[in-house]
Order: C-alpha cells, then structure tokens, then sequence
C-alpha cells in the first residue's frame, strides 16, 4: 500500500537528495581535466574536445568510473583542472569553485556588479563573478547576519545550507 508523505518526509528525502547531489558535485565537479573518448560529446567544440583528449589526469585513470563524466565537462569548458595536473577526486568543492561550475553549465550570464553581496568575497576574487551570478540567479544564499565573515564552505555543505 502507498502512503502519501508527509511534509516532514518530503523534507528530509529533499535534504537527502540536495546532500546526495552535492557529494556527487564534489566528486566530478573539483575543477580538472581528463583525456580521451572516442567521440566528442554534443555541444563540444574541436579545440576543447582536442585539448581534453591531450590532457590526462595522474590521479584518475581511464577505467576510473567518473572519468567519462569527467572528460565530458572537460570537453564541454566547464572543468580545467589543477596546475600539477591532477584531478582530486576526493577533494573538497569550494563555494568559489561551485559556483564557476554551475555558472557554466547553467550558462548563468557573470554579474557585472562590483559591489559584494556576501560580506567575505571581495570584488578582488578570482570567482567573484561567478558568485554573484549565482548569488543573483538563487542558487546561493547569504547567512542571516550578511555582515559576519564566516569560514569557505566546501561543496556538498553549501548545498545543504541553501
């Protein structure tokens, strides 16, 4: 027999299902590059499906399971990955780099805004944009008391927030 859920249900199946999410963005998403695959995913151009094909990472091999979704980003300009070439799989998001993340695979237009919502990103951050772009489009919020600095947040943990 199906029951209905209740609101108190809903919400935790939603908290499961947003944490879930965010551990899986944690897992593909953390900003590297991934060689291979034999053709080239829908929307890719030749250059980025060129340079995800030369770029391999040390720390996923070819038979890891996320590296098809991994080469896929890659191809797609949404991963670029980190400077000594790894992809830290099991490394921490950042809110900065969530953001940059979502704000290209949305396709979210990068604010032009030089004034700060959030009171520790200052118009100097490398992600500013981006997490004002997010910020603006909803997918972040601020803490009740905007003026209070508070620590970065890694991935999974702001999803949960927000």
């Amino acid at each position: 027999m199906i029951t209905p859920l209740t609101s108190r249900s809903n919400k935790r199946k939603k908290n499961k299902t947003l944490i879930l999410f965010g551990i899986c963005l944690a897992l593909l998403l953390t900003c590297g590059q991934v060689a291979m695959a034999a053709a080239a995913p829908a929307g890719t151009t030749p250059e980025k499906e060129q340079q995800a094909e030369k770029t391999a990472f040390t720390d996923v091999a070819s038979d890891n399971p996320l590296w098809p979704y991994v080469h896929y980003l890659v191809a797609k300009g949404i991963l670029k990955g980190y400077p000594d070439g790894t992809f830290q799989p099991a490394g921490d998001v950042t809110r900065a780099q969530l953001a940059k993340v979502l704000v290209l695979a949305k396709s979210i237009p990068l604010a032009e805004q030089t004034t700060p919502t959030f009171s520790d990103v200052t118009a100097e951050h490398w992600a500013f944009r981006e997490i004002e772009a997010a910020a603006k489009s909803g997918l972040f919020q601020g803490y009740p008391a905007p003026s209070a600095p508070t620590p970065p947040l890694p991935g999974p943990r702001q999803f949960q927030c927000s």
